[in-house]
Protein backbone atom coordinates (compact mmCIF):
# COMPACT_ATOMS: atom_id res chain seq x y z
CA UNK A 1 0.00 0.00 0.00
CA UNK A 2 1.29 3.38 -0.80
CA UNK A 3 0.47 4.83 2.26
CA UNK A 4 2.80 2.76 4.23
CA UNK A 5 5.37 5.18 3.91
CA UNK A 6 3.81 7.22 7.40
CA UNK A 7 4.09 3.52 9.24
CA UNK A 8 7.32 2.58 8.39
CA UNK A 9 8.44 5.91 9.93
CA UNK A 10 7.37 5.05 13.52
CA UNK A 11 9.88 3.44 15.90
CA UNK A 12 10.11 1.01 18.94
CA UNK A 13 9.12 3.55 21.70
CA UNK A 14 6.69 5.59 19.28
CA UNK A 15 3.03 5.87 20.74
CA UNK A 16 0.81 7.02 17.80
CA UNK A 17 -2.88 7.68 17.19
CA UNK A 18 -4.62 6.55 14.44
CA UNK A 19 -8.36 9.18 13.96
CA UNK A 20 -10.07 7.68 10.96
CA UNK A 21 -13.38 7.69 9.20
CA UNK A 22 -14.54 4.08 7.90
CA UNK A 23 -12.93 0.88 7.86
CA UNK A 24 -10.83 1.46 4.76
CA UNK A 25 -9.21 4.61 6.01
CA UNK A 26 -8.03 2.21 9.49
CA UNK A 27 -6.92 -0.60 7.19
CA UNK A 28 -4.85 1.89 4.89
CA UNK A 29 -2.39 2.22 8.27
CA UNK A 30 -3.28 -0.84 9.98
CA UNK A 31 -2.52 -3.12 7.73
CA UNK A 32 1.12 -1.86 6.65
CA UNK A 33 1.76 -1.31 10.54
CA UNK A 34 1.26 -4.65 11.15
CA UNK A 35 3.47 -6.12 7.76
CA UNK A 36 6.04 -3.83 8.70
CA UNK A 37 6.13 -5.29 12.87
CA UNK A 38 6.33 -9.04 11.33
CA UNK A 39 8.77 -8.20 8.74
CA UNK A 40 10.73 -6.83 11.28
CA UNK A 41 10.52 -10.04 13.34
CA UNK A 42 8.54 -8.18 16.33
CA UNK A 43 5.48 -9.52 17.53
CA UNK A 44 2.29 -8.11 16.59
CA UNK A 45 -0.67 -7.82 19.21
CA UNK A 46 -3.65 -6.90 17.91
CA UNK A 47 -7.52 -5.51 19.31
CA UNK A 48 -9.85 -5.70 17.45
CA UNK A 49 -13.58 -5.81 16.99
CA UNK A 50 -14.49 -9.59 14.73
CA UNK A 51 -15.53 -6.91 11.70
CA UNK A 52 -12.15 -5.06 11.53
CA UNK A 53 -9.80 -8.60 12.45
CA UNK A 54 -12.00 -10.23 9.46
CA UNK A 55 -11.19 -7.01 6.47
CA UNK A 56 -7.55 -6.73 8.17
CA UNK A 57 -6.82 -10.74 7.21
CA UNK A 58 -7.72 -10.04 4.14
CA UNK A 59 -5.63 -6.83 3.68
CA UNK A 60 -2.99 -8.97 4.83
CA UNK A 61 -3.40 -11.98 2.48
CA UNK A 62 -3.66 -9.00 -0.34
CA UNK A 63 0.12 -7.72 1.05
CA UNK A 64 1.23 -11.65 0.80
CA UNK A 65 1.42 -12.41 4.06
CA UNK A 66 0.41 -15.59 5.56
CA UNK A 67 -1.86 -15.08 8.40
CA UNK A 68 -2.19 -18.68 9.34
CA UNK A 69 1.37 -19.14 9.45
CA UNK A 70 1.82 -16.46 11.34
CA UNK A 71 -0.53 -16.58 13.82
CA UNK A 72 0.56 -20.62 14.43
CA UNK A 73 4.08 -19.28 14.98
CA UNK A 74 2.92 -16.38 17.72
CA UNK A 75 3.81 -13.96 15.80
CA UNK A 76 0.15 -12.62 15.59
CA UNK A 77 -2.26 -12.39 17.78
CA UNK A 78 -5.50 -11.41 17.66
CA UNK A 79 -8.44 -10.39 20.52
CA UNK A 80 -11.37 -9.19 20.72
CA UNK A 81 -11.93 -5.78 22.90
CA UNK A 82 -13.66 -7.99 25.38
CA UNK A 83 -11.25 -9.92 26.16
CA UNK A 84 -8.65 -7.65 27.49
CA UNK A 85 -10.09 -4.01 27.69
CA UNK A 86 -13.11 -4.89 29.07
CA UNK A 87 -12.64 -8.49 30.19
CA UNK A 88 -13.58 -8.35 34.18
CA UNK A 89 -16.70 -5.89 33.03
CA UNK A 90 -15.03 -2.78 33.02
CA UNK A 91 -12.04 -0.96 31.93
CA UNK A 92 -9.15 -1.34 34.63
CA UNK A 93 -5.83 1.07 33.59
CA UNK A 94 -3.83 -0.42 36.02
CA UNK A 95 -4.89 -3.90 34.61
CA UNK A 96 -4.08 -3.07 31.33
CA UNK A 97 -0.65 -1.64 31.89
CA UNK A 98 0.02 -5.08 33.87
CA UNK A 99 -0.44 -7.24 30.84
CA UNK A 100 1.10 -5.05 28.43
CA UNK A 101 4.02 -5.33 30.47
CA UNK A 102 3.82 -9.57 30.54
CA UNK A 103 3.47 -9.33 26.49
CA UNK A 104 6.33 -7.38 26.10
CA UNK A 105 8.26 -9.65 28.29
CA UNK A 106 6.86 -12.58 26.58
CA UNK A 107 7.28 -11.39 23.43
CA UNK A 108 11.52 -10.94 24.05
CA UNK A 109 11.26 -14.47 25.93
CA UNK A 110 10.09 -15.85 22.80
CA UNK A 111 13.06 -14.42 20.44
CA UNK A 112 10.96 -11.59 19.01
CA UNK A 113 13.49 -8.16 18.35
CA UNK A 114 10.40 -6.63 20.02
CA UNK A 115 6.26 -5.87 20.43
CA UNK A 116 3.86 -3.61 18.41
CA UNK A 117 0.09 -3.20 19.44
CA UNK A 118 -2.56 -1.95 17.96
CA UNK A 119 -5.96 -1.32 19.55
CA UNK A 120 -9.42 -0.29 17.92
CA UNK A 121 -10.92 2.28 21.16
CA UNK A 122 -14.65 1.98 19.78
CA UNK A 123 -15.74 0.11 22.70
CA UNK A 124 -15.27 2.71 24.98
CA UNK A 125 -17.95 4.77 23.03
CA UNK A 126 -20.37 2.18 23.68
CA UNK A 127 -19.63 1.78 27.75
CA UNK A 128 -20.93 3.88 30.17
CA UNK A 129 -17.99 6.04 31.61
CA UNK A 130 -16.12 4.52 29.25
CA UNK A 131 -14.77 7.94 27.62
CA UNK A 132 -13.95 9.57 30.43
CA UNK A 133 -11.41 7.37 31.58
CA UNK A 134 -9.06 7.47 27.80
CA UNK A 135 -7.15 10.64 28.31
CA UNK A 136 -5.69 8.82 31.65
CA UNK A 137 -5.06 6.15 29.90
CA UNK A 138 -3.16 7.44 26.59
CA UNK A 139 -1.43 9.24 28.55
CA UNK A 140 -0.01 6.22 30.56
CA UNK A 141 0.40 4.82 27.76
CA UNK A 142 2.80 7.80 26.04
CA UNK A 143 4.89 7.20 29.01
CA UNK A 144 4.92 3.83 28.79
CA UNK A 145 5.98 2.69 25.42
CA UNK A 146 9.61 4.84 25.35
CA UNK A 147 10.43 2.47 28.56
CA UNK A 148 9.92 -0.07 25.93
CA UNK A 149 11.39 -2.02 22.73
CA UNK A 150 7.84 -1.77 21.61
CA UNK A 151 5.51 0.68 20.18
CA UNK A 152 1.61 0.99 19.87
CA UNK A 153 -1.48 2.13 17.56
CA UNK A 154 -4.47 3.63 19.38
CA UNK A 155 -7.44 4.08 16.76
CA UNK A 156 -10.36 6.23 17.08
CA UNK A 157 -13.33 6.08 14.39
CA UNK A 158 -14.27 9.95 14.58
CA UNK A 159 -17.89 9.31 13.88
CA UNK A 160 -18.22 7.77 17.36
CA UNK A 161 -16.54 10.38 19.84
CA UNK A 162 -17.32 13.87 19.90
CA UNK A 163 -14.78 16.56 19.13
CA UNK A 164 -14.16 17.65 22.35
CA UNK A 165 -13.30 13.75 23.15
CA UNK A 166 -11.24 14.22 20.33
CA UNK A 167 -9.32 16.60 21.12
CA UNK A 168 -8.51 15.87 24.51
CA UNK A 169 -7.52 12.42 23.12
CA UNK A 170 -5.40 14.17 20.45
CA UNK A 171 -3.68 15.83 23.46
CA UNK A 172 -1.92 13.47 25.07
CA UNK A 173 -0.28 11.69 22.00
CA UNK A 174 3.13 13.00 20.71
CA UNK A 175 2.10 11.07 17.18
CA UNK A 176 -1.39 11.56 16.16
CA UNK A 177 -2.05 10.35 12.41
CA UNK A 178 -5.25 11.92 10.52
CA UNK A 179 -6.41 12.65 7.10
CA UNK A 180 -7.33 15.96 6.26
CA UNK A 181 -9.04 15.05 2.48
CA UNK A 182 -9.69 12.10 0.93
CA UNK A 183 -5.90 12.77 -0.83
CA UNK A 184 -4.20 13.79 2.06
CA UNK A 185 -2.32 12.35 5.33
CA UNK A 186 -1.14 14.34 8.43
CA UNK A 187 1.53 13.30 11.13
CA UNK A 188 0.64 15.54 14.30
CA UNK A 189 4.09 16.11 16.70
CA UNK A 190 3.23 17.51 20.13
CA UNK A 191 5.87 18.94 22.43
CA UNK A 192 3.48 20.69 25.30
CA UNK A 193 1.90 23.58 23.69
CA UNK A 194 4.33 23.06 20.47
CA UNK A 195 2.52 21.37 17.85
CA UNK A 196 4.56 20.35 14.40
CA UNK A 197 2.18 19.30 11.05
CA UNK A 198 3.36 17.06 8.59
CA UNK A 199 0.87 16.96 5.47
CA UNK A 200 1.64 14.75 2.19
CA UNK A 201 -0.39 13.31 -0.47
CA UNK A 202 -1.67 9.67 0.96
CA UNK A 203 -1.54 7.90 -2.27
CA UNK A 204 1.65 8.77 -3.83
CA UNK A 205 4.38 11.21 -1.15
CA UNK A 206 6.97 12.76 -2.92
CA UNK A 207 7.25 16.10 -0.83
CA UNK A 208 6.31 16.45 2.82
CA UNK A 209 5.24 19.90 3.80
CA UNK A 210 5.59 20.58 7.39
CA UNK A 211 4.71 23.40 10.10
CA UNK A 212 6.02 24.45 13.39
CA UNK A 213 3.15 26.85 15.72
CA UNK A 214 2.11 27.11 19.29
CA UNK A 215 -0.82 25.36 19.98
CA UNK A 216 -2.75 28.74 20.90
CA UNK A 217 -1.13 31.00 18.51
CA UNK A 218 -1.78 31.45 14.43
CA UNK A 219 1.83 32.17 14.26
CA UNK A 220 3.76 30.07 12.42
CA UNK A 221 7.35 29.82 14.14
CA UNK A 222 8.81 27.55 10.87
CA UNK A 223 7.07 26.10 7.36
CA UNK A 224 9.49 24.14 4.72
CA UNK A 225 9.30 21.10 2.73
CA UNK A 226 10.97 17.97 2.48
CA UNK A 227 11.84 14.95 0.02
CA UNK A 228 11.14 12.13 2.61
CA UNK A 229 9.15 11.68 5.47
CA UNK A 230 12.10 10.89 7.57
CA UNK A 231 13.53 14.36 7.12
CA UNK A 232 10.67 16.07 7.59
CA UNK A 233 10.04 14.25 11.04
CA UNK A 234 13.70 14.90 11.72
CA UNK A 235 13.47 18.28 10.96
CA UNK A 236 10.39 19.31 12.95
CA UNK A 237 11.28 16.99 16.21
CA UNK A 238 14.78 19.28 15.70
CA UNK A 239 12.75 22.36 15.58
CA UNK A 240 10.64 21.44 18.31
CA UNK A 241 13.72 20.80 20.73
CA UNK A 242 14.61 24.21 19.36
CA UNK A 243 12.01 26.34 21.01
CA UNK A 244 11.15 26.51 24.48
CA UNK A 245 7.72 24.74 25.55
Amino acid sequence: MASAVHVSAFQKGDHICLFYRDIDEQMSTLAPFVRVGLERNERCFLVLPADQADHLISDLHALGIDTAGERERGALILLQPEEIYTCDGGFDRARMIGALHEAVAEALQMGFSGFRAAGDMGWAAEQIGGCVELPEYEATMEKFYPQQPALGLCMYDTRRFGSDELRDLMDEHRFALTTPSPSTRAIRVRKGSLIADIVFDRHAPSLFHYKVQRESSPELLSVGQESSLNGALGTVKSMLRFYPK
